[in-house]
């Protein structure tokens, strides 16, 4: 839910954090620390080798041939085996079961398959490989290859962190946990190029991937294709069934405090659900900063926990809740979550990450306490239901109901309040003195930062406008309240009833609709992200296509302005088309970026995802009246049915279907599905008739896409004094001739693709 704003300058008496960490226990390291050792300390060995011939290991689409070579196993992890190392000769086979990932193989190889020699493999494994390869031959003393222990010491570089004592999840779970969990890991060492990364993970909805090393990013993993296992025999998990989750953390109560010099100690706790009894040791997200100091269990005895080195992941015993679930936790932790920036305003630095959580994303309720300096305000997602000073501090207390994420924003902000009949309350904080001192700075430096007046009546107007206007259009705001606050940042994010909007949209105003957009971007995720969610990252474009399109509905409303609409629009095509032919679709979520392009998920997810919506939007207005009614109620009918849930590209379609009356699975395959993009070269001919009337012959030679390419395209006729007219065409052919609907007179001017309706180059050329 971020989004990116345009940048003209660059911003370089009660509990205290003892009472808060101080609980007598400190982290169990012993169990985490051995096995990690022991997975670091992975060596081939030479009295479990054998020669292969012609040995074939299968792992879904992945499949490698051990056609002649030396095979050792690795020392073991525990008392199991948990790898192997094969040098010699030998391929490599990946198939990829979708079109969208065979584009991907396209994309990164140059083929739609993989199919390569290799000369070294290494693998990591919790299934059944070491049974398969001792029934393939007999191991015993053998000789090792000198490139054998390269082999693993290569592999572990990009799975593991010696700083951290961080390791791949789902290896460190089948080893912290002694089982064997399915999971599958290759590093493949290709006779030429760089090396390639398979994988089965269980606990990914799509468990079978394929990776390669990421460009300027020393040895660090990025993904090339991505399915669900299964999804080449028909017999894959429906994509949003996915993996039971390992745990889930129900009910958090959060007490924090933040003193003067912004030091932050907190305790979390909250009830743990486990799933699956086999796994005792599971893994949650903690911001890297942030060290933990003890956790506790609800009878009072330690839990045994490792945290490594500014390491993201806090991993947990969680045997004690497999006796009792819901039984809750308490994890104590202080750090450097927030600073000041040049004096001016707090800096967050992670607004998602500052409390214990998993990937779950099922909805919980939170009560947060706050404890701060009286001199800031602070603002949280949730419900207020305590405001109290004491001795120079003060203390908040927000409730929520169920959601998924939860945030805070700290600053010295002035508060607005908006009330308006047709909208919930709206508050708006607004760091009003740092404006003022960083413009005043700037004026020191014969530097130009612009500051506009009433700040806030500018920033408040769009926040209650918008939401008005999304009542209007997609039905009542899924909150009972609304909040905006301002951070240091240069793009906005949105949480149930707030929203965090860059420090430039405050600064001043552009009057282009840059703002408008920004603000009404993060409004709409109220609808779009948080009111409706999305069931997977394949249908992120739902949540922030969908905003990025409300947004320029709401400026082009607001602004009465046609024109400054389509010149945004204009300007998005121009970065979608600098990528034609390169990017991928809109189905690939975040996986249409890597480290090449990072740019591609703004360019396609947000920019053409919003092009989809516009060209939906005039699909299906009525060029007669201009009326919009029909679409209006497919947004108002997706919205309702699936408010409160998650919500799916196919299940769009078939809203779009129910709301048009056709099919229209042609339009998701091309715009979200495919990546082309047409170019119109278009011609007229003009033949009177032998009646007096007009025929006017459109010629359209269609580039840039396949032969079966199809879409209506709007055309205005000009009569100058005498009127207009607008119709449809349906382009379906390479090169097609259509004649209109006679004429009475030979039109001023025709315009082909009006409306900017579809995302298209157009090009008139002579008959």
């Amino acid at each position: 839910m971020v989004h990116s704003v345009l940048a003209v300058a660059a911003l370089l008496g009660s509990p205290s954090a003892m009472d808060l960490v101080s609980h007598g226990s400190v982290q169990d390291t012993s169990r985490y620390e051995v096995v990690f050792e022991q997975l670091m300390a992975l060596a081939p060995d030479p009295a479990r080798t054998a020669v292969l011939s012609n040995v074939t290991i299968k792992r879904d689409a992945g499949v490698f041939t051990l056609a002649n070579g030396t095979f050792s196993f690795l020392s073991p992890v525990g008392q199991r085996t948990m790898g192997g190392v094969f040098v010699g000769e030998g391929t490599f086979s990946f198939t990829a079961p979708l079109e969208v990932e065979r584009g991907q193989l396209r994309r990164f190889y140059e083929a739609d398959s993989i199919h390569v020699p290799i000369r070294r493999l290494a693998f990591l494994f919790a299934d059944s490989t070491a049974q398969e390869l001792s029934a393939a031959a007999s191991f015993g003393n053998g000789t090792l290859h000198n490139d054998a222990r390269n082999a693993i010491r290569d592999a572990l570089e990009y799975i593991a962190d010696d700083d951290s004592h961080g390791f791949d999840r789902s290896i460190m779970t089948a080893a912290l946990n002694d089982i064997d969990n399915g999971v599958f890991y290759a590093h493949i060492v290709p006779e030429r190029g760089d090396p390639m990364f398979f994988m089965v993970n269980p606990y990914n909805e799509e468990q079978i991937s394929l990776s390669r090393p990421a460009k300027g990013r020393d040895k660090y993993r990025e993904t090339v294709s991505r399915f669900a296992a299964g999804s080449l025999t028909g017999t894959a998990v429906p994509a949003g069934a996915g993996p039971v989750s390992l745990l889930q953390l129900d009910n958090y109560v959060i007490e924090s405090t933040i003193e003067d010099n912004l030091d932050f100690s907190a305790s979390a706790e909250f009830a743990v659900e486990v799933a699956d009894a086999d796994h005792h040791w599971v893994a949650l997200d903690l911001f890297y900063e942030l060290e933990v100091d003890s956790a506790r269990w609800d009878d009072g005895t330690p839990a045994s926990f490792f945290r490594g080195k500014e390491s993201g992941t806090l991993w947990i015993n969680a045997a004690p809740a497999h006796t009792v679930n819901g039984r809750r936790l308490t994890v104590y932790y202080q750090g450097k979550l927030m600073e000041r920036v040049r004096d001016w305003m707090v800096y967050v630095q992670s607004s998602a990450g500052w409390y214990p959580r998993t990937g779950d994303r099922a909805n919980t309720t939170f009560d947060m306490t706050f404890h701060s300096p009286e001199k800031y305000v602070l603002v949280s997602v949730g419900e207020r239901i305590q405001d109290e000073i004491n001795n120079k501090q003060r203390t908040t207390r927000w409730v929520t109901p169920a959601v998924k994420h939860v945030t805070f924003n700290l600053g010295e902000f002035e508060e607005h309040e908006f009330k308006d009949p047709r909208i919930p309350p709206v508050k708006l904080q607004v760091a009003q003195q740092a404006h003022e001192s960083m413009t005043g700075q700037a004026a020191l430096n014969d530097m130009y930062i612009p500051l506009q007046q009433d700040i806030g009546e500018m920033v408040g107007a769009d926040l209650t406008n918008s939401l008005a206007f999304y009542q209007r259009v997609f039905g009542p705001a899924p909150v009972h309240a609304f909040t905006g606050t301002e951070i240091p940042y240069l793009h906005g994010q949105a949480f149930p009833g707030l929203v965090l909007l860059s420090w430039v949209t405050f600064q001043w105003t552009t009057d282009k609709g840059y703002d408008d957009i920004f603000r009404a971007h993060e409004v709409a995720h109220q609808w779009w992200g948080i009111g409706v969610d999305v069931e997977t990252y394949h249908d992120r474009w739902l949540s922030e296509g969908m905003s990025d399109f409300a947004g320029l509905w709401y400026m082009e409303t607001i602004r009465m302005d046609r024109e400054m609409y389509e010149k945004r629009l204009n300007e998005m095509k121009e970065d979608i088309l600098e990528r034609r032919d390169k990017a991928g679709p809109i189905w690939l979520g975040d996986r249409v970026s890597n480290s090449e392009y990072p740019e591609d998920y703004q360019n396609i997810i947000y920019k053409k995802g919003a092009w989809v919506m516009h060209m939906l939007r005039f699909l299906m207005r009525d060029l007669d009246t201009m009326d919009e009614a029909t679409f209006v109620k497919l947004m108002q009918d997706f919205y309702a049915s699936n408010l409160g849930g998650t919500a799916s590209t196919e299940e769009f379609r078939e809203t779009v279907e129910r709301h048009l009356g056709i099919p229209m699975d042609w339009f998701f395959n091309q715009w979200v599905y495919g990546t082309e993009i047409p170019k119109f070269n278009v011609a007229y001919r003009y033949e009177d008739t032998a009646d007096g009337q007009v025929q006017a012959t459109v010629r359209v030679r269609t580039e840039h896409v396949s032969p079966d390419f199809k879409m209506f395209v709007p055309i205005h006729l000009d009569f100058g004094a005498d009127g207009w007219a607008r119709l449809r065409i349906l382009i379906e052919e390479p090169e097609a001739e259509i004649d209109l609907p006679l004429l009475p007179k030979k039109p001023n001017r025709i315009v082909f693709n009006d409306f900017e309706a579809v995302l298209a180059e157009v090009d008139y050329e002579g008959w």
